[in-house]
């Protein structure tokens, strides 16, 4: 009687990176109330369903000449939000349908003041309260993201995948996802293309709260 000789399977393939952990409260209650906080430092009376929206390709955003000029005297914020939405209750529609404006939020914490620009005209300032000891900054600037990015392109520029996901408001938005990336980013998407994104202030470890 031979002795049988094992039998050999090949190695089972590695598994697949864990998906970004999905949550539905917190994250669709800030990205709403950013939104809409968007709006509202801007003056512009949007309808009470957002209209967002991206162009068919990604087009990479250049800094107006407002822009430029804030940047040359204060440098890049230090936090900003970005909402690419259209306005229907202030603008007619097009052959293609509503435009879709860029609305920024530039803060400068340290100097205590908030730049609005739409379009990239700036629309006005505020003030904002000053930021506590040990408060870092993400190493991003506006320009960077634009509408119509996708998931991948906005984790190259961050420089990392994200970590959370929440499907915004379904029964409104329909196709409207967030993904934060370490809790300093958030990015919002419809139908997998950027219309959003906000950066965070963070007190790092062992600086008094």
């Amino acid at each position: 009687m031979t002795d049988q000789q094992p039998v050999m399977y090949p190695a089972p393939p590695p598994p697949p990176p864990p998906a970004p952990k999905r949550s539905t409260g917190l994250i669709v209650a800030v990205v709403v109330g950013v939104i809409f906080a968007l709006m509202a430092c801007c003056g512009i009376a949007f309808a009470a369903v957002l209209i967002f929206g991206s162009s068919s390709s990604a087009e990479p955003w250049k800094l107006s000449a407002d822009q430029t000029r804030v940047a040359s005297e204060f440098g890049p914020p230090q936090t900003f939000d970005i909402i690419c939405a259209a306005d229907p209750k202030n603008d007619d529609p097009g052959e293609d349908g509503f435009p879709i404006h860029r609305i920024e939020t530039w803060t400068y914490h340290e100097m205590g003041t908030r730049f609005i620009f739409r379009d990239g005209k700036v629309m006005g300032t505020s003030a904002v309260p000053a930021p506590a000891a040990g408060t870092a900054y993400p190493k991003l600037r506006p320009e960077e993201f634009y509408a119509g990015m996708s998931l991948e392109d906005v984790a190259k520029v961050v420089g990392a995948a994200p970590t959370k996901a929440a499907d915004i408001a379904p029964d409104t938005f329909k196709g409207l996802e967030a993904y934060v990336f370490d809790d300093q980013v958030m990015a919002e998407f419809e139908g997998g293309k950027l219309v959003g994104v906000q950066t965070a202030a963070v007190i790092t470890e062992g600086a008094a709260k």
